[in-house]
């Protein structure tokens, strides 16, 4: 069988190719080297070497050659002898990128130091490799370190507060004002307000809700799409107090404990916080697998708390217990997203209303309603409020009305009172009762301000305060006829 012409090895003259002792492949392990031309008698032999090699490359064309005892045909020749070529060029590639023998470099070893050009020493040195990965290990901690961002804050104090109260606290209630606000809340005549006396900075991309410190009303706690809590003075400088950055994202909806001394937040990014309201600590956060659309504390144990999700589901857990983040209790019946709760009957049982259009009626720790309002021709109720008396519940419609249930009993409809006159639908827009429950308060999607005269149903007064939806609304406890209204514009505003 003919062989390669120009071509010779050590293992076996009679093969033409060089093979490595423990080769494994032809193109990793086989190596080629150019013999010298046979010497031939220049006047007498020139024509035959012609001619013999001609006859040699013509057989490697037509029949292939004979490589490691095996026949390999002029296509396979051809491919491997290009892989090889392939190989070789990636090797010296490789070698370039490596260390040059430079004196002047700190890694250079001497003369001793091993060569690395042989094809049979590529592997590398574990002990180099382990250097190299520690050196990488070490270089990212310190990026880590350089790059990881501080620590976020809570909370942030935005005004001297010791100039401003002179107990040096804000949870104490004043007495430098005109008004008395220790007195019992519904006691007085109330009216409706006239115009807007002042306004807040409030949120930069809108306000979710406001609410007064309990029976003072001395504090205003708003929330909003910026993620933010914020605190305001009401009768001093009306400043910001303090800020509360737990949230990441818009935060939904807050409220006070009875005493003002903690609040409950819920936002988008599915967490619900219990704040400490003097200190802006974070004392408690449970992380929820929906969002949650609405949050309220047991009055009967202000340990427990209620949370509306849009998974359809209500939540009852116990703050007190070691595993506070599990539920005690879930409420499962309704079959859209939670929008809003109410405390009903005198603190023993709790109002859920839903996107499937029904209102429910709960008592605590039982799955299941003792009340459930729907109706075929019955529009979403996304808001309720209950009358300082506690004999109404009134229930924002997506009809433009404002429908009334019984407060006790059967929660029977009360098809006498049904107020008109504002435009809600396609906004959660809150209602609200003056504390004497003579005044009844909602916003407006055109931005203004409607109140109703709780027994005759009809408008008392509209005052205009922006052109963006007002969904926010509550009247102060101790005022006869303050009340604090925001909305997507972000402005709080107050009227009197």
């Amino acid at each position: 069988m003919a062989t390669v012409q120009g071509y010779s090895s050590d293992a076996s003259s009679d093969d033409g190719i060089t093979h490595t002792k423990d080769s494994d492949t032809f193109i990793s392990r086989t190596q080629y080297r150019l013999d010298p031309k046979p010497e031939v008698d220049s006047d007498v032999g020139v024509q035959e070497s012609i001619h013999l090699a001609e006859d040699e490359a013509e057989q490697v064309r037509n029949y292939g050659a004979v490589i490691e005892k095996q026949h390999i045909d002029p296509y396979t020749l051809k491919q491997k002898l290009r892989q090889s070529k392939r190989t070789t060029n990636a090797l010296s590639k490789k070698q370039k990128k490596r260390k040059t023998n430079d004196a002047t470099s700190l890694d250079y070893k001497g003369p001793w130091e091993s060569s690395s050009d042989s094809s049979d020493n590529n592997v590398e040195d574990p002990s180099e490799a382990s250097d190299v990965d520690k050196e990488y290990e070490s270089e990212s901690v310190s990026e880590a370190t350089e790059t990881e961002p501080a620590e976020k804050k809570v909370t942030e104090i935005f005004a001297d507060i010791g100039t401003i109260y002179p107990g040096g606290t804000y949870m104490h209630v004043p007495v430098d004002c005109s008004i008395n606000l220790g007195k019992n809340p519904g006691s007085w005549e109330c009216f409706s307000p006239r115009k807007a006396v002042y306004s807040f900075d409030g949120h930069k991309k809108g306000v979710n809700k406001l609410e007064f410190f309990p029976g003072s009303g001395h504090l205003l706690l708003s929330c909003g799409n910026d993620g933010e809590i914020k605190l305001w003075d009401v009768y001093h400088k009306r400043k910001l107090l303090r800020a509360f950055y737990g949230h990441s994202h818009a935060v939904k909806d807050i409220q006070f404990n009875s005493s003002g001394t903690e609040f409950l937040s819920c936002s988008f990014d599915r967490k619900i916080i219990l704040w400490c309201t003097e200190s802006g600590s974070i004392k408690k956060i449970i992380q929820v697998n929906a969002i949650p659309n609405a949050v309220k504390f047991n009055p009967n144990n202000e340990n427990e708390m209620i949370v509306g999700l849009s998974n359809h589901k209500i939540y009852h857990y116990d703050l007190s217990s070691p595993n506070f983040s599990n539920p005690i209790q879930v409420y499962s019946h309704h079959l859209g997203a939670i929008n809003s709760l109410l405390v009903v009957e005198n603190n023993k049982r709790f109002l859920s209303t839903s996107d499937d259009k029904s209102v429910r009626i709960w008592d605590w720790q039982i799955d299941s309603p003792v009340k459930v309002i729907s109706d075929p021709t019955q529009h979403s109720m996304p808001v309720a409020a209950l009358h300082p008396d506690q004999d109404f519940i009134a229930l924002q419609s997506m009809d433009n009305t404002v429908q009334v249930i019984h407060g006790h009993g059967k929660f029977k409809f009360s098809r006498k009172k049904v107020f008109k006159g504002h435009n809600v639908a396609g906004y959660g827009i809150e209602l609200c009762f003056s504390p004497d429950g003579r005044i009844l308060m909602s916003g407006d999607t055109r931005g203004v301000a409607v109140f109703w005269d709780w027994k005759t149903c009809k408008v008392v007064r509209k005052i205009k305060l922006c052109d963006s939806p007002i969904t926010c609304i509550k009247s102060h406890p101790q005022e006869v006829s303050k009340v604090a209204l925001a909305g997507m514009d972000g402005k709080i505003f107050y009227c009197a």
